[in-house]
């Protein structure tokens, strides 16, 4: 295999890596921030019966 890789990427290459790269990073933002919304949700229903419980 290192036969085969090249040494440098060419620009179009590297444009086409940019763009792979701002895409994961944006999908795992997106996904996280989802998560962090159902985990909100999840603790607004959960904090209501936790207190009628408590009193």
């Amino acid at each position: 295999m290192k036969e085969i890789a090249p040494k440098v990427l060419s620009e179009y290459e590297m444009g086409l890596l940019n763009n792979l790269r701002r895409w994961i990073y944006d999908k795992r933002r997106k996904a996280l921030k989802d998560k962090l919304k159902s985990a909100e949700k999840s603790e607004v229903k959960i904090l209501p019966e936790n207190q009628k419980e408590l009193f």
